[in-house]
């Protein structure tokens, strides 16, 4: 086969792929259930370990669905103590969703490698990791992530935000529990700092399966090449 043919051939497909199954990266079409207000002021680190996040709520003939939990990357804000706001998480973080009388309904842990979407707010990114769709209906409940203590280890996070809500969650106030095990925050912060981020619950398309399917067809679309070429 005319090796010229193969090479026009090869780059016809891999744009077919590409335009057929969308776009590479699925950033923007991400729904956060809950972001933040693009607002650089200002982060904050705990020297203890700790589970911070928030109550949120649904009401009554509402529901939210998503299939992906996540952690606020401060990249650039203001510190309000001393860290190093570089880009990337410091540590893994789980992060989970409790129901009103304590359930944990789901969890994961979050690397520091896991998919990365941007924030409303431009001086830090979420970073997700893909969970089982879960959809809750109207009721009360609490997110948390947890955060090791140390200043110089530990991920900053965003403090008194404007919240944004995408959908029927609503956010309630900042939830803690100083402890060295993963737990549903019930501490509630006075209502002046209530804005606590913290982790937030993500609608991501497809759960990702564009990315890997792209991924496969290249794949494919190589072999065939190398296999000709031989």
């Amino acid at each position: 086969m005319n090796h010229k043919f193969l090479k026009l051939a090869f780059c016809g497909l891999a744009l077919a792929c590409l335009m057929g199954l969308g776009t590479v990266s699925t950033a923007d079409a991400d729904t956060i259930v809950i972001d933040i207000g693009d607002d650089p002021d200002f982060s904050w680190t705990w020297a203890e370990d700790l589970t911070l996040g928030y109550g949120f709520t649904i009401g009554v003939g509402n529901a939210v669905t998503f299939n992906a939990l996540a952690v606020f990357d401060v990249i650039s804000a203001n510190p309000a103590t001393a860290h190093t706001n570089a880009s990337g998480l410091n540590s893994s973080h789980q992060v989970g969703v409790w129901d009103s009388i304590g359930n944990l309904l789901v969890s994961t842990t979050v690397f520091p490698t896991d998919p990365r979407t941007a924030s409303v707010n431009t001086y830090g990114e979420w970073v997700y990791r893909l969970v089982a769709p879960t959809t809750l209906t109207a009721g009360d409940y609490t997110i948390g992530a947890f955060y090791p203590g140390g200043i110089a280890t530990s991920d900053p996070k965003m403090v008194q935000q404007l919240v944004i809500e995408n959908g029927f969650a609503g956010y309630v106030s900042g939830r803690y529990v100083y402890s060295n095990v993963f737990q549903r925050p019930t501490g509630e912060y006075a209502p002046n700092e209530q804005q606590y981020f913290g982790p937030t619950m993500l609608s991501v398309p497809d759960g990702g399966m564009t990315l890997t399917l792209l991924g496969g067809a290249l794949m494919g679309l190589g072999a065939l090449r190398r296999k000709f070429k031989s």
